[in-house]
């Protein structure tokens, strides 16, 4: 009797190992369905700097182009290190990386695209985050997306990245009021002064020139006294002055025999090109004697 229940007892055990293999396959399974196969991850909304500028970047060039990283949330969110500027791949695993300017046209465009194939998972959430420089350990600034799933089916993921901090994990601050961060200036990014909100000297603010750098530069005097003409342009009276393209102006006009400071706005816009022109023909052709007209900036 001993003998037979031992081996009836046999089959019964190789049932038990199979159906823990099958338990097992079943779960193997249950894990490999939670993969995502490709799935489009980008922004639309531009990502600016600290100067409302797109972070640079260039799906061309990108050994130069700002650093986009792909990681999960985890626990929490943890800042990257204030000294080395590197995530914390522990607390928020590193999936992929990429760059501003992949996958889109235009230099700057401030948007990136990047197809993650089988490394997403269903269940998890998953944040981006975008460095202002090509490597954490040069960049200033950072900022992280809202936290994202990816469903079944879900081809295209669109991050909303949120507010810019500094890497070093202090307070950004102004202290001139420039415009311009006390972390861009003093030779980090430009060589003006974060004590002083002209560094040139030239009556331009440092960061309405860092803004403008095309046509204005931080560092050099460039020139103040541009004086409002008056042509007659296709029979009309117009004010000409040299302008800054999409800077929004406005002219002023006063009667100098009445009070040669009494200036009234007469028009206000932007700019389209830098040769800027207003009709101002009921001024000119009046009986008074004539005053001035003024340029100024809003």
């Amino acid at each position: 009797m001993e003998e037979g229940n031992r081996q009836m007892k046999t089959p019964h055990h190789v049932h038990s190992v199979a159906l823990a293999c099958a338990i097992s396959l079943m779960a193997s399974g249950v894990v490999h369905a939670q993969i995502i196969g490709a799935v489009s991850v980008g922004n639309t909304i531009p990502v600016t700097n600290a100067l409302g500028q797109n972070l640079h970047g260039s799906w061309l060039f990108p050994d130069d182009a700002s650093r986009v990283e792909i990681r999960e949330v985890g626990p929490a969110i943890i800042p990257p290190d204030p000294a080395t500027g590197e995530g914390n791949n522990t607390q928020n695993p590193f999936v992929t990386n990429s760059y501003m300017g992949y996958n889109s046209l235009g230099t700057d465009p401030g948007i990136f695209a990047i197809i993650i194939s089988n490394r997403l998972e269903r269940t998890t959430n998953y944040f981006a985050r975008v460095y202002d420089r090509n490597t954490p350990g040069d960049s200033i600034y950072y900022a992280n997306s809202v936290p994202f799933v990816v469903s079944d089916g879900q081809a295209n993921v669109t991050v909303v990245f949120q507010t810019l901090y500094l890497v070093s994990g202090e307070a950004d601050v102004d202290t001139d009021g420039d415009g311009i961060p006390n972390a861009m200036e003093d030779g980090n990014v430009y060589l003006t002064s974060s004590t002083n909100s002209d560094s040139d000297a030239d009556g331009y603010p440092d960061g309405f020139e860092a803004v403008h750098e095309d046509y204005l530069r931080p560092m050099v005097p460039d020139p103040n006294d541009i004086w409002v003409e008056t042509e007659d342009v296709s029979g009309n009276r117009m004010a000409v002055w040299w302008s800054i393209p999409e800077v929004g102006y406005r002219l002023e006009y006063t009667d100098a025999m009445t009070d040669p400071e009494a200036f009234t706005e007469i028009w206000n816009g932007p700019a389209v090109g830098t040769n800027l022109e207003v009709v101002v023909e009921e001024y000119w052709m009046t009986n008074s004697l004539k005053g001035f007209f003024r340029w100024a900036i809003p």
